[in-house]
Order: C-alpha cells, then structure tokens, then sequence
C-alpha cells in the first residue's frame, strides 16, 4: 500500500464530515493526520500534509469553528483548531468578525487570545478592508496586549467606521505602553 492510499480512509471520513458539517468527526480527522506527518518520512508526512490541507480549506475549517459556539462542543474541535495553527487561527478571526452576540463573540476572543499562532492572522487582518475583520483583530490586539499592532492601530484610529475606531482606541488603552498611551494622547 502507497503512502497516499494509507491516508485514504482518512480523507474519506473527513470528506464526510465536512458534508454531514460534522466539527468533532473533522477534527479527529484533521489530528490523525497531523500526528501521521509528525511520524513519518519527509516523503510521506508531504503526502500526508496534502491530504490534511485538503480538508483545510476555510469552509471546512469554518464548521469546527462554529461549533466553538456551542457548550456542548467536544473538546477536541478547539483541540484540531489550535493543532492547525495559522489557518485555525484565521477561521476562529473570521468566526469572530461574524459573530451574532457578544456571548458568541467573548467565545472567538477567548480562543484567540489562547491561540498560540493568532498573532500574524491578527497582524494581518489589521492591514484589511472589512470593518467588522478589522475591529475584530483590533479587539484580540488589545487582549493578546500586541506591541506589534501598534501602529497599525494607530491608523485605524482614523478610519472611517466608528466601530473600528472604537475598537482601535480600546486595544491600545489594554496595550498600555507609554508608545500606545502617548498616541491616544496625541
């Protein structure tokens, strides 16, 4: 058996997950697949890392993160979410930018500012166009405390969307160094 007919089995059950929006049977899926790569051959963990991007695409990736919602979610979605790094990252950003409620939206900001990679998606999405993507990594700047996203925040302090504004003046007040409080005292 070739190493892509290994994974087989795999990416079948995760393909049906993704049908069936079926967030833990995913994110079981998306973990065995990332253990297979750690403990392979160069040559075999790239098969396995394919087929792992393969059911990573944002619409799947967006299930398990819609699912962080709900107070019955198997532990192992926020698990796989985490384990994914920079692209569960950036779904758990575009969750929370979309956000209902503020009980959803404590949800995403809570995972975000757990997340060990959110910093470059957050960096990032500073740099947009969306202002409800904008306030919300303005938002996880604050609460992750990102020097980083200073100036970028200095510039949203000037945008058009009040929202975005608000957002920008409240992380860098959580910032709080002396580059952040002397631009919100200019």
């Amino acid at each position: 058996m070739n190493d892509g007919e290994r994974g087989k089995p795999l990416v079948v059950r995760g393909e049906r997950a993704i049908e069936q929006e079926d967030a833990a049977g995913l994110a079981v899926v998306l973990l065995e697949l990332l253990k297979l790569e750690r403990h392979e051959s160069l040559l075999t963990a790239q098969v396995f890392a394919a087929q792992r991007e393969d059911l990573s695409a944002p619409h799947a990736l967006a299930i398990m993160a819609r699912r962080l919602r709900d107070h019955d979610t198997p532990a192992v979605v926020r698990e796989a979410l985490f384990a994914l790094g920079i692209v569960g990252a950036e779904a758990l950003l575009q969750q929370l930018a979309l956000a209902p409620d503020r009980v959803t939206r404590r949800v995403y900001l809570e995972a975000l500012t757990e997340h060990p990679e959110a910093t470059g998606p957050v960096l990032h999405a500073l740099k947009g166009r969306d202002p409800r993507r904008l306030a919300a990594a303005a938002e996880v700047s604050g609460l992750r405390a990102l020097e980083l996203a200073i100036p970028a925040l200095e510039v949203l302090l000037r945008h058009e969307d009040e929202g975005v504004r608000a957002a920008a003046y409240r992380a860098l007040e959580q910032i709080g160094t002396p580059t952040a409080m002397a631009i919100l005292n200019s």
